[in-house]
């Protein structure tokens, strides 16, 4: 039987609408360690029937990522991601312990909650994430590059966890934060664990998966995704919804996990 472990944060309701794209809030005095200004993300989406556009583009006031400098340019630099993803075990529900793998400078591109566990970081080579048993000191901001030894990595039902570090360091802040644009971007292993931005609609529901849980059909750009949202946020067909969040994976397919509230708004056209 299908298990979820669940995050929560305080949330309004006003109308659901997912979508990936990127407004810059410059920062000055910070070197990004990619080494160049993030570009304005001026793309705007097609209205969706029902819906209309979304007022803004990119983080609204109150999600985590407002104020960073987002940007749609992929990062270059070698942190050692690859070696992490590498080391993952293959099967689902297995750990792989004892490890002593150097991550240098990756980049905070999400927070979960609560943030000093759980965060998406990402290089030129892949992204990843944690959900940590114990907290790190600094907690992470988005922005943030990060360093650290990884000791353990866990397959929960296909999603790769960092669940085990040592030796951690916040190197710096205020570097770009990648977020993908994901209008009619389907799902796939490639998009594994990185940030996107997308609008669109609730059309049907899955089902429950999950403690008081409810997964969605959300149209966005002509594709269907799986939206995962607790009930209590009062999620219906027809609402729609802002989202910039990491994708997550779950036994067989990549989804929208809302796992921190505030990666999503509702909008009423």
């Amino acid at each position: 039987m299908m298990s979820w472990r669940i995050r929560s944060s305080p949330v309004i309701k006003t109308c659901v609408f997912v979508f990936l794209t990127l407004c810059i809030f410059p920062i000055t005095g910070v070197q990004d360690v990619n080494g160049a200004e993030p570009p304005i993300f001026e793309d705007s989406f097609e209205a969706i029937a029902g819906c209309g556009v979304p007022p803004q583009l990119g983080p609204w006031v109150g999600h985590p990522l407002y104020g960073s400098n987002v940007t749609t340019t992929e990062y270059g630099h070698d942190a050692g991601l690859d070696d992490v993803i590498a080391a993952a075990p293959a099967a689902m529900g297995e750990s792989a312990t004892g490890l002593t793998i150097q991550v240098s400078g990756a980049i905070i591109h999400n927070i979960g909650y609560p943030a000093d566990k759980v965060f998406w970081m990402a290089d030129g080579n892949g992204a990843f994430r944690t959900f940590l048993p114990d907290a790190v000191n600094p907690a992470p901001q988005p922005g943030d590059a990060v360093s650290f030894t990884v000791t353990e990595i866990e397959n929960y039902h296909g999603e790769l966890e960092i669940t085990g570090l040592t030796n951690w360091s916040v190197d710096s802040g205020g570097n770009s934060v990648l977020v993908r644009q994901g209008q009619g971007v389907e799902l796939t292993e490639a998009t594994l664990r990185y940030t996107y931005e997308t609008y669109g609609k609730i059309v049907s529901a899955i089902g429950a998966c999950g403690s008081n849980t409810t997964c969605w059909n959300f149209e966005h750009g002509g594709v269907t995704s799986e939206l995962r949202i607790k009930d209590d946020v009062f999620a219906l067909e027809g609402d729609c919804l802002h989202v910039i969040a990491p994708v997550y994976y779950a036994f067989d397919n990549g989804l929208f996990d809302i796992q921190n509230w505030d990666w999503k708004t509702f909008y009423q056209p």
